[in-house]
């Protein structure tokens, strides 16, 4: 049934036909990222607020990985044992929302997350960023050329590079907005 599940899953969106219906971008990756992870997979979210990772890890936990764990925000859980907060307001940071039910928190150099390495809990890892360009260089820290009044700041790599040293897959984005 698992393989089947996936297969169902992975299937090549190019060939079916072209959707008229309305739904926004975000619940398009969202639908990309739950068909990207597989029933065996645990994930990790890109940082501390993530939308269409989060909406992904619940569409995946839903319809094909009843056991998956997700890690994000310095929290990890089993999505198919806790009633998800799906109401609770966007604006709000991870660690409010995730907070009364989280199965545990994650500490710098806690031994779930770093010994034997977050593989222990996950194995895909969805990350973002301000820029990437075409070598998989993340810019997470600002936009400008000048680092004393930048653009745009950013939150800094925030543990990227230890989580995509260690994970089997890691599936990045920028998400690109038009003005």
């Amino acid at each position: 049934m698992t393989g089947k599940v996936w297969a169902e899953c992975a299937r090549d969106l190019s060939l079916e036909e072209d959707y008229r219906g309305e739904y926004s971008i975000s619940e398009f990756l969202a639908v990309i990222v739950s068909r990207l992870i597989r029933p065996d997979d645990g994930a990790a979210g890109g940082g501390v607020y993530s939308d269409v990772v989060y909406n992904g890890v619940i569409l995946a936990a839903t319809l094909h990985a009843p056991d998956l764990t997700y890690i994000t925000g310095g929290y990890y859980m089993n999505v198919g044992e806790r009633q998800l907060p799906k109401s609770a307001p966007t604006f709000l940071p991870w660690e409010y929302r995730f907070f009364s039910i989280a199965d545990g928190m994650m500490y710098d150099h806690d031994c779930q997350l770093y010994n034997p390495g977050p593989r222990k809990l996950a194995n895909v890892f969805f990350v973002g960023g301000l820029q990437i360009d075409k070598y998989g260089n993340i810019n997470n820290t600002l936009i400008g050329q000048d680092w004393e009044n930048p653009v745009l700041k950013g939150p800094g790599l925030a543990g990227i590079l230890t989580f995509n040293d260690n994970m089997k897959r890691s599936n990045y984005s920028a998400h690109q907005r038009k003005s």
